[in-house]
């Protein structure tokens, strides 16, 4: 059932590959896997977010901006860090990504009625030991138009 590069559904996953689909996407794949009732989904995985990346370096250096901010200048960081989602979130999202967004989408709607979706950011490190990002990443609920959800996965 693989889309590409970029999306997984959650029984291919777990949290071996959490690198590449963050916490709450192994975790979700080991509760699939291992029988329990979870809905039908996919990530978007880490290789997405690189490939945009990629095409917003060509724009306007990303990684440079960011090495260019004093870690104790708080104010600066936040400014950049403004810039640089704003940028995200204005972006096209590479045609591959995008293309596979949107196989993924209809197959979890198989061509039926679009049924309201979640769409969450999550971190990689995200529900591991060492790491706590509770309450820090964004969530979009009841989702329906195919739009929407692509707007939301440049905000996560």
């Amino acid at each position: 059932m693989s889309v590409g590069a970029h999306i997984a559904w959650f029984d291919e996953i777990g949290l071996g590959d959490r690198a590449q689909v963050g916490g709450k996407g192994g975790s979700l794949g080991e509760l699939k896997r291992a029988g329990m009732a979870v809905p039908p989904g996919y990530v978007v995985k880490t290789r997405a977010f690189e490939r945009l990346l990629e095409s917003l370096e060509r724009e306007a250096p990303v990684r440079a901006a960011v090495a260019a901010v004093s870690p104790g200048d708080l104010e600066a960081i936040t400014a950049c860090s403004r810039a640089l989602r704003r940028r995200v979130e204005e972006a096209e999202l590479p045609g591959e990504v995008l293309e596979e967004l949107s196989i993924a989408q209809e197959r979890l709607v198989r061509g039926g009625t679009a049924q309201p979706v979640a769409v969450r950011s999550s971190a990689t490190t995200e529900d591991a030991a060492e790491a706590s990002f509770a309450g820090l990443q964004d969530t979009y609920l009841s989702i329906k138009d195919p739009a929407e959800i692509i707007r939301r996965v440049r905000s996560c």
